[in-house]
């Protein structure tokens, strides 16, 4: 399916439910101040990059998965 995108929109994530998913992540620089964190959040453009080849690499930076 080489060019195909698709575009999602979906509910905002809780505050709090981004923090609790950076400090899992061991990402606790970021959640050090949770105002400056909050304002992070809300001042984010919600731009997603996939830089792919088509081929055998799809790249994503920063992507967070909860371990549990």
């Amino acid at each position: 399916m080489t060019g195909e995108v698709i575009i999602a929109a979906e509910r905002a994530v809780d505050d709090q439910d981004l923090m609790i998913l950076y400090g899992s992540a061991g990402w606790t620089a970021y959640t050090a101040d949770p105002d400056v964190f909050r304002r992070a959040i809300a001042n984010s453009s919600h731009v997603v990059t996939a830089i792919s080849d088509d081929a055998t690499i799809c790249y994503l930076q920063d992507v967070l998965v909860h371990p549990g």
